[in-house]
């Protein structure tokens, strides 16, 4: 008999997938049309720029404990659990950015020919994406334990991803890898804590 899949196995299967291929196409070129993408992004004008940039701030490590008291909020019962959860997975995600990226060892925008305007302060390699990645995290841990669609969380991350290229320090495949690893990092921690 086959046993089906939860939402969190197959949120982290999938996210898996796109970190891998991503991470092996990453360490040895940049895709066509990365660079332009991100110099598209970059140069949309202030008003979208500044808009993007503070949602960008949900993929900082203060954000965890945001979403963490809101998912928590949310819910009747079992808030510290819920709490719990989405700052494993928010935690996860950020070090295995740093693990991935230093694997990887791909530039960022400027090392990579994009004639971008820096507009946040970054150092290291790109990736994939820690912003993403702990937003991605975060958000679809919280939906995961709340029983919430998974589609908000996948677009909010999105979102981060495209305020990190309009700040010039990601192109588009460290937004795609920064998914990849949010969704593995919430799914292992959710199904870990349904054990």
């Amino acid at each position: 008999m086959i046993r089906r899949l939860s939402p969190a196995q197959r949120l982290g299967a999938g996210g898996l997938v796109v970190l891998v291929l991503g991470a092996l196409v990453a360490e040895t070129t940049i895709v066509i049309g990365e660079v332009a993408a991100t110099e598209t992004m970059n140069d949309l004008p202030d008003l979208v720029v500044d808009g993007l940039r503070l949602v960008m701030q949900l993929g900082t490590h203060p954000a965890i404990f945001l979403v963490a008291l809101v998912a928590a909020v949310l819910v009747d019962r079992r808030r510290l659990r819920i709490a719990a959860v989405v700052l494993l997975a928010g935690g996860l995600a950020s070090v295995g950015a740093t693990l991935v990226k230093e694997a990887v060892e791909r530039p960022r925008p400027p090392a990579a020919g994009a004639e971008v305007q820096l507009l946040d302060d970054t150092e290291g390699f790109a990736y994939p994406s820690s912003h993403v990645s702990i937003a991605t995290a975060s958000l679809a841990a919280a939906a995961l334990a709340t029983r919430r669609p998974l589609s908000a969380a996948l677009a909010v991350g999105a979102v981060v991803g495209l305020g990190r290229m309009a700040a010039g320090v990601h192109l588009p495949l460290d937004v795609v890898g920064g998914l990849g690893l949010g969704a593995l990092a919430a799914a292992i921690v959710v199904t870990l804590a349904d054990r």
